[in-house]
């Protein structure tokens, strides 16, 4: 069987991965290129393995499993690596020059900020009047207002980066506005260095008034650091934001249920669609698991959106069921490369369900489901539009 596989559904995963799990928890795979790769579907399994370190999370080595052609240049893929990409003991000594920021206790203290965004964002919905795309007027710029609030974009240059996050959103790579983005985020890490500007109790500024001037971090290691942050979380967030919304919208029933117990629905809308799907990792040691004998060599993927599918951790799996408990599920990973923002993205949706669906109780969608745009089969799944009408 082909890897990956596009979905049909936009909060659906791939119908094939049933397929792969009834042949197994861990089953082989084919990639583009030819490559047999080990695919593992099973919750179990998958726990394990996000948590093995003789599974490399290193990009530039050119033995790394690629989903898409793309051409591969170790030595400049190393040169802009960061934590995301770096095995112990790299990885824990850089996370941990960014982990203060993304605790329970300051994405909480963020609350306030987040509710007063969606309150004033709905409010321009209600402003603009129906039909609207909920995906362009709230989830973007909902998403670039908490970045830059992390950030601590000065608040004279806040409506630029939200116009800029919001053409990076248009197509998620290395374009103009991110560039842009970059120049604005190196001239700021240059005036805190130099005493310039201000140091604040934002992430530019931690990482300036330490790692840099400690000399633990050089000022490009610590651009790319921004810069990785950044992209990663912003695309997650609005993703998450759309698809959250669009389930809600398909399952009006469960509103009830997310009025009553809104974290608990967060977990369970976490779960159901599991947006950083396809997680590649290399093993770089032998590994047993399942019957089955994973070589040094051998690339390992994590469809995430499988291993959160699975009967045996969460019963009747393809049911969306708000009350359910899915704290246990993996849609940010496991082990020490789990997802960093995971708090803020928590906060940052329970905000958005209970905001919206609060005073929109009548939200809808504007067009046939068939009609809404899904991305592609490879890296963050999403929608590009959401028009809706109340």
């Amino acid at each position: 069987m082909k890897f990956p596989m596009a979905r049909t559904c936009p909060y659906q995963p791939p119908p094939e991965y049933a397929v792969l799990r009834e042949a197994g928890p861990i089953t082989k795979a084919q990639l583009f290129d030819g490559r047999m790769v080990w695919v593992v579907t099973g919750h179990a399994e998958a726990r394990q393995l996000f948590s093995d370190a003789r599974l490399s999370v290193d990009r530039s080595n050119p033995d790394y499993p690629r989903l898409a052609h793309s051409p591969v240049d170790p030595a400049a893929m190393k040169a802009v690596q960061t934590f995301v990409d770096m095995d112990e003991p790299e990885h824990a000594t850089h996370r941990r020059m960014v982990v203060g920021s993304f605790t329970v206790r300051r994405t909480r203290a963020l609350r306030p900020a987040i509710d007063a965004d969606v309150e004033k964002l709905v409010t321009r919905l209600l402003v603009l009047g129906p039909p609207v795309d909920l995906f362009a007027e709230l989830a973007v710029p909902l998403s670039a207002k908490v970045f830059a609030r992390l950030f601590g974009v000065p608040a004279r240059e806040a409506g630029r980066f939200h116009d800029l996050m919001r053409l990076a959103a248009e197509r998620m790579t290395s374009g103009k506005a991110l560039y842009q983005i970059q120049e604005s985020f190196d001239r700021r890490i240059t005036e805190l260095a130099e005493g310039r500007a201000e140091l604040a109790d934002d992430l530019l500024s931690t990482l300036v008034a330490g790692p840099l001037k400690d000399g633990e971090l050089t000022q490009k290691q610590l651009l790319n650091m921004c810069m990785t942050l950044l992209v990663s979380g912003h695309e997650n967030t609005f993703n998450l934001i759309g698809l959250s919304t669009l389930t809600l919208l398909e399952h009006s029933e469960h509103r009830l249920v997310l009025r009553k117990d809104p974290t608990a629905a967060v977990e369970e809308l976490l779960r159901y669609l599991s947006i950083a799907d396809t997680v590649p990792r290399l093993a770089i040691a032998e590994i047993e698991i399942a019957g089955e004998r994973i070589q040094p060599g051998d690339g390992v993927i994590l469809p995430v959106a499988a291993a959160n599918r699975d009967a045996g951790a969460f019963p009747d799996p393809d049911r969306l069921d708000l009350g359910r408990p899915a704290r246990h599920h993996l849609a940010f990973g496991h082990g020490v490369h789990q997802c960093l923002g995971q708090h803020l993205v928590r906060e940052v949706l329970e905000a958005t369900v209970i905001g919206l669906f609060g005073r929109l109780p009548r939200l809808r969608l504007a067009v046939p489901m068939t009609e809404i745009p899904v991305r592609g089969a490879i890296g963050v799944q999403g929608i590009s539009a959401l028009p809706v009408s109340w």
